[in-house]
């Protein structure tokens, strides 16, 4: 088995309230979707702090946890799947299409041969 890369720095994430997307803390303390605008964070107690506020804004976002990056030219390079994952948005779609019409359909025709 491979050794985990740590990596190097943070990054705060959380999911919007709203509607559930994955958001990233700027170093203006306010929420991007993109990683690439998030604060990158060195410092343990820095990373604490950012946590801290962060829970106290489930108005706006909730399950806030930091997560670790590697930074190459300045940007944050996620490390592991599950937060590439929540990067880019759900693999599947978020609501199937809605099969009632032909579920009754189905259902109907047995009827209709049994009281013919």
């Amino acid at each position: 088995m491979a050794a985990r890369n740590k990596g190097t720095h943070v990054v705060i994430t959380a999911n919007r309230t709203e509607d559930g997307a994955s958001v990233y803390l700027r170093a203006d303390g306010t929420w991007s979707e993109k990683v690439a605008d998030a604060e990158i964070v060195v410092e343990e107690t820095t990373q604490e702090a950012r946590i801290a506020w962060a829970r106290t804004q489930e108005r706006y976002v909730c399950d806030a946890y930091a997560f670790s990056i590697n930074v190459e030219a300045g940007l944050p390079v996620i490390l592991t799947k599950r937060e590439e994952i929540r990067k880019d948005g759900p693999t599947v779609p978020y609501r199937r299409p809605d099969q009632t019409d032909q579920t009754d359909q189905a259902d109907q025709a047995p009827r209709a041969a049994k009281e013919a």
